[in-house]
């Protein structure tokens, strides 16, 4: 069966909730000759509707979060642990901070919003609400101080909303059943109403319950100013919090108001609103044709709704239908969120309430176990299955695009074009460390083979390694296969000089063939600029699998030699990385690790 060649990159920058559903869409209904790579800092994605159970203590971490790493494989998915600072639009490539600019014909972004905090004095001691995954490993810091500390906890937070709110009965609640004191919650609200947005009765009986958990509600101050305070040798800093109206002292202040977009944005080239968020049309299209947006990151222009998660839930459907469209050169079809939206606010204490426009109902524990049992089958959906783990099957011999051609020579036939490798060359060559004096002929020479003058009084030490692609980040797997085979040269006390390397690039269009190949030869550069030694070129051949080799010699004094049967009682082995990472990649694959 021939293997469908790679003809279209589908990218998604940011692991959202919409992001998830697109990804699991495109698991069970892949397409063909569609390389989808997305690009994110955060490994685990949590889900929003669960953070305040979290904080409470009625779930545990992997029950809250999407493990992206294995819904990217049963997406047949490329995953890149990186940031996106930035768009190249005109190129079509997304840059990042630590991997070389990553080229897309579909791209999609849904990398959420921050809590905005520009007007605040001392901002930086705040604990943002957003990005979620941040503010959760600040809280669990937070939870382990307090136990070592035996006076109640006081906490600030901004934001009387459903978010502050939640939060708050979910604080006051975990130090109440873990901890046995109660914590001293204050929330400030800039306005005079406490959940602006709901119902009446739904802002009455919250405000009953906060008054019977003896929950301070700051209503009319808005906070101004963060100042860190002197504190006494063993124990935990404290804050001070300044509104209009008082100076309060705290041991944490979080921030759960107001919404501001990711600052690259606004020099992306998409067209953003007033606060900086990509405005998209009614079929989640940016300003740019092929480039989409959804979740907090967005606003449909035709239908603004509020940054809350049940919206991005709902996008996911309709980003995954437009998203297919746009790779198939579909008509796209238009999509209207909801105007009206059921809330479930938890307690903290296994109850809820609901509301739904003028209907309140609650706090009851029934409502409770009704919503947890939507956010456990919205996230059942994305627990990994070992037998979908390896991606998307195979395509058909008919599903081929138009572009491949009819077979794939196994011989000669089968190098990579001399184009594609050029200009992947020529794109690194800046990359690469200069040429030693002992290479004669080299990358530049474009010879049969590179010629080296052996050094005078020194041995020369050579080592070859070629396997599969580990992981599906060729940026990084190139700096692996750099370490991995450059560690034999370094056992033996050799000194890098030169390296030859071989690469099986998957069957594609000779445009995608070479941005695979600049992101591997990339970050085989990154190591070899580390180490001084020079590529000198190489063989490259197509394939259905990626998978990298580096033939590497090194020059070494006799006498400084060091061989396995040289080692001697007493002498010091040094291992300069942990042991047993291939025991984790060969229980990842079964799905047993992350």
């Amino acid at each position: 069966m021939n293997p469908t060649p790679i003809t279209q990159d589908l990218v998604f920058i940011g692991g959202g909730h919409s992001h998830a559903i697109a990804l699991k869409q495109f698991a069970m209904n892949p397409l063909p000759g569609v390389q989808i790579t997305l690009i994110t800092d955060v490994a685990h994605t949590p889900y929003s509707g669960m953070l305040p159970g979290y904080v409470a203590g009625l779930y545990e971490f992997d029950e809250c979060h999407i493990d992206l790493w294995p819904l990217c494989q049963m997406a047949g998915a490329r995953l890149i642990l990186d940031r996106a600072v930035g768009l190249d639009l005109q190129q079509r490539r997304v840059q990042c901070a630590q991997h070389p600019p990553i080229a897309y014909d579909v791209l999609s972004i849904d990398i959420g919003s921050t809590p905005s905090t520009q007007d605040i004095e001392g901002a930086e001691h705040l604990i943002p609400v957003k990005p979620i995954s941040k503010c959760l490993a600040q809280w669990d810091a937070l939870v382990a101080e307090r136990t070592q500390q035996p006076r109640p906890l006081r906490l600030a937070i901004a934001g009387g909303g459903a978010g502050g709110i939640e939060l708050a009965f979910a604080v006051e609640s975990r130090f109440r059943r873990q901890h046995s004191d109660r914590a001293e919650v204050h929330i400030f609200q800039r306005g005079h109403q406490v959940l602006p947005h709901r119902s009446p009765l739904m802002r009455q009986r919250v405000r009953r319950q906060l008054k019977r958990r003896r929950m301070t509600l700051h209503l009319g101050q808005a906070i101004t100013a963060v100042r860190p305070m002197g504190h006494q040798r063993d124990q935990p800093r404290s804050l001070q919090v300044i509104t209009s109206q008082q100076a309060l002292a705290c041991d944490a202040a979080f921030w759960v108001t107001g919404a501001a977009a990711a600052p690259w944005l606004a020099d992306s080239g998409l067209k953003t609103d007033e606060a900086g968020f990509i405005t998209v049309n009614d079929c989640l299209q940016t300003s740019h044709e092929g480039v989409f947006a959804a979740g907090d990151v967005a606003t449909v222009v035709n239908h603004p709704r509020p940054k809350a998660g049940v919206f991005a839930v709902r996008q996911g459907q309709p980003l995954y239908e437009n998203l297919r469209r746009s790779l198939l050169g579909d008509s796209l079809l238009p999509f209207r969120p909801q105007q009206q939206f059921l809330i479930l606010l938890g307690t903290g204490d296994e109850r809820a309430i609901a509301s739904r426009g003028p209907l309140t109902l609650g706090p009851a524990k029934l409502l409770w176990r009704w919503k947890d049992h939507i956010d456990r089958k919205f996230m059942a959906q994305f627990v990994p299955n070992p037998e979908t783990m390896k991606g998307a099957p195979p395509a058909s011999a008919g599903e081929i695009d138009s572009q491949s051609p009819p077979m794939h020579c196994a011989g000669c036939g089968a190098k990579v074009g001399g184009t594609t490798l050029s200009n992947a060359l020529k794109r690194i060559r800046a990359d690469l460390p200069s040429e030693d004096v002992g290479v004669v002929l080299g990358l530049d020479a474009a010879e049969d083979a590179a010629v080296l003058q052996p050094p005078r009084d020194q041995l020369w030490v050579q080592t070859v390694d070629y396997f599969p692609a580990l992981i599906d980040d060729p940026f990084l797997l190139g700096k692996i296969t750099a370490c991995h085979c450059l560690n034999d040269l370094w056992a033996m006390g050799a000194v890098p000089h030169s390296v030859l390397a071989i690469a099986t690039l998957p069957y594609g269009t000779p445009n995608k063939q070479e941005e695979l190949l600049y992101h591997l030869l990339s970050g085989v550069a990154a190591i070899l600029n580390q180490t001084g030694a020079a590529l000198i070129g190489g063989h490259t051949v197509a394939g259905e699998t990626l998978a990298l080799g580096l033939t590497c010699n090194g020059t070494a004094r006799p006498q400084q030699l060091l061989k396995k049967s040289g080692l001697q009682p007493g002498q010091a082995l040094i291992l300069t990385k942990a042991l047993g990472t291939g025991t984790l990649f060969a229980a990842a694959q079964q799905g047993q690790a992350k």
